[in-house]
């Protein structure tokens, strides 16, 4: 039940309808106590003058009463004020936890004012119908403030609800833009890991590459210079043939017997 309208139960059974409760925990403690007023022996003598507990009981007579409190009927609208305020003080606790400061202003508002009525009441400024108006419009002017502080309460409320709507949309909204940020920076840091894999390759394709070459270098130059080591060899030997065809065919080489080291030199010895 809505808090505003918790503190229009303590209303009620002065200025207003009666609202019953099932559970006792929902219920203001100064109902029962406003309850008791009625069977109360000191304030018989205010029967069919005041409606003791509930407003609604004024009946017309009441609010055509032009008489004025005699001296025994003043005592007992000290009694009933006396009480009243007691009822009040009962249920302060609970509504003070129930309901919005700004409706338990508005209950004190109405209890002085109340008070100070009643007071005209027991001096004999107003009669019994004047207080009982006056009861009346008080009450009235409550039921109208409350309405008032309850729809603030509840503008409030809802102020407040779509407050924690949007802050909690917020905190969504960036928790998914937070997601959208790791995402994008894992799929960033996957492409440059991919990256590095792939120039990883290319350097070692190139240098792959690179060692073929220098191999198929290598490989060439070494051929060349085992074509050249032929042809020198083979030129040798062609100088060595001329060299010792020329020497067969002198006369002082008839009994002479040649041969050619290592180094292609020859040597002639005589037989």
């Amino acid at each position: 039940m809505d808090n505003t309208a918790k503190a229009i139960v303590l209303f009620a059974l002065l200025a207003g309808p009666v609202v019953c409760h099932a559970e006792d925990s929902n219920v203001d403690p100064s109902m029962s106590c406003f309850a008791s007023l009625e069977s109360k022996p000191e304030l018989k003598a205010l029967k069919g003058r005041i409606a003791l507990s509930d407003v609604r009981k004024q009946t017309i007579e009441m609010l055509a009463n032009g008489k004025k409190p005699t001296k025994s009927e003043k005592a007992a609208i000290s009694v009933w004020v006396t009480s009243v305020e007691q009822c009040v003080a009962d249920g302060s606790s609970w509504r003070q936890q129930a309901n919005p400061p700004q409706a338990n202003a508005l209950f004190v508002q109405y209890f002085a004012d109340l008070k100070s009525l009643a007071a005209d009441l027991y001096s004999g400024k107003i009669s019994y119908g004047n207080f009982a108006k006056g009861r009346a419009s008080f009450g009235a002017k409550l039921i109208s403030d409350l309405t008032d502080v309850n729809q603030k309460v509840m503008a409030q409320r809802k102020a407040q609800e779509d407050e924690l709507r949007a802050q909690q949309e917020r905190r969504d909204q960036q928790a998914r833009e937070d997601q959208r940020r790791q995402q994008e920076f894992a799929a960033q840091q996957q492409q440059q890991q991919e990256m590095i894999k792939q120039q990883r390759i290319a350097q070692q394709r190139q240098a792959a590459l690179a060692q073929q070459q220098l191999q198929q270098q290598q490989q060439a130059q070494y051929q060349q210079q085992m074509q050249q080591n032929y042809q020198q060899q083979m030129q040798s030997n062609d100088e060595w043939l001329r060299s010792t065809t020329s020497a067969l065919r002198s006369p002082t080489t008839t009994n002479t017997d040649c041969t050619r080291d290592y180094n292609g030199n020859i040597h002639c010895t005589s037989r």
